[in-house]
């Protein structure tokens, strides 16, 4: 069962329009594109299973040459990360990431060493 959570998550401008191209060729092969239909299916039109997700992304990795300790799981980390380098707001992170408390937000975004080393070289500046 796939939960959407209460809180909207904001998805960069040229994603959406990827994912309207998308429904717009789901809808020319008859597949389901209302709100409850998964929007990438997996058996028989169902929601993927997490066990389902982890083994496609696993594929992936191998695929692309990339590191095999790599996860889904290390990739919302990742994300965090990255988002909170880039809106500098742990608020924002939070709402994107779907959590209720802001604690376990900062456990995933984490600060990248490069921002450790610039905020250094600014407090005597």
């Amino acid at each position: 069962m796939l939960v959407i959570p209460e809180t909207p998550v904001y998805l960069d401008d040229e994603i959406v329009v990827h994912l309207k191209s998308y429904i717009e060729i789901k809808e020319q092969w008859k597949e389901p594109t209302d709100f409850d239909s998964p929007l990438l299916a997996g058996r028989g039109g169902k929601h993927y299973t997490t066990t389902a997700l982890e083994i496609s992304f696993k594929k992936a990795i191998i695929k692309a040459g990339l590191p095999q300790h790599y996860s889904i799981h290390s990739s919302r980390h990742t994300y965090a990360t990255l988002l909170l380098a880039k809106a500098k707001n742990l608020r924002f992170v939070q709402k994107q990431l779907g959590h209720a408390s802001i604690a376990m937000t900062s456990l995933y975004a984490d600060i990248l060493p490069e921002m450790n080393q610039n905020l250094a070289n600014a407090i005597l500046k």
